[in-house]
């Protein structure tokens, strides 16, 4: 019998990647959309009805609420015995990347993201200032931490087709939105990390990527180029 599975989708957010999953396993699922803030961008308290934390995604599967990308992904490649290498050499590269999406190259991508919002979300004449800081901060921390970790990225994908080797893995998928989010939002890095670029586009291809997003709206926001 197959699970009753329903997602919480955030628009424009990491919560795509659980929609792209499903789309890849072909299992069926029922959505549940919600919206951003028009002003502020954030979501609201809603999901908190759902699980605790309050933040998105939430998958529901039989009753059971699970949170956090990289777990709903870990749990869905386990329920359906898909998208999750087998090879050993191939498990080390999957797990490494599973946790790297979030545990490393999230945290400076968000501050990038927060710093620009000191130049473009602060009223005239404050954002002189607000915007002089951040553009201080990006260049002093932001933008040196993404060259170490973009790079990493860059010499894996090098040498291997997809984040676990040469197969298509969860670990890809969990590795989009950062990874997509670098190649739109990070200066000169489509230049500077051409395989990065290359994976982007290869994802971006797949069917079951472009169904998630037909499904759940773009992956993220519009770019504010600085």
């Amino acid at each position: 019998m197959s699970p009753v599975i329903t997602v919480h989708h955030l628009e424009m957010s990491r919560s795509t990647r659980i929609l792209w999953a499903l789309e890849e396993l072909g299992t069926p699922y029922e959505l549940e959309v919600y919206k951003r803030h028009r002003k502020t961008f954030r979501a609201g308290p809603e999901i908190k009805a759902i699980h605790p934390v309050g933040r998105f995604p939430v998958v529901v599967i039989d009753g059971q609420a699970f949170a956090e990308s990289g777990a709903i992904l870990e749990h869905l490649a386990e329920r359906f015995g898909a998208l999750a290498p087998t090879d050993p050499t191939a498990r080390v590269h999957y797990r490494y990347w599973m946790h790297f999406a979030e545990g490393s190259l999230m945290a400076p991508l968000l501050v990038g993201l927060i710093m620009d919002r000191l130049r473009t979300g602060v009223p005239f004449p404050a954002n002189a200032i607000t915007g002089a800081i951040g553009k201080a901060v990006n260049k002093q921390y932001t933008w040196p931490q993404l060259a170490d970790l973009l790079s990493a990225v860059n010499h894996h994908l090098a040498a291997h087709a997809f984040f676990s080797g040469d197969t298509f893995s969860m670990a890809d998928i969990q590795m989009s939105y950062p990874g997509m989010a670098a190649i739109d939002r990070v200066p000169n890095a489509r230049e500077a990390y051409p395989a990065l670029r290359t994976w982007c586009e290869t994802m971006k291809a797949r069917p079951a990527y472009i169904k998630a997003l037909e499904v759940g709206g773009p992956i993220l926001p519009p770019s504010r180029k600085t």
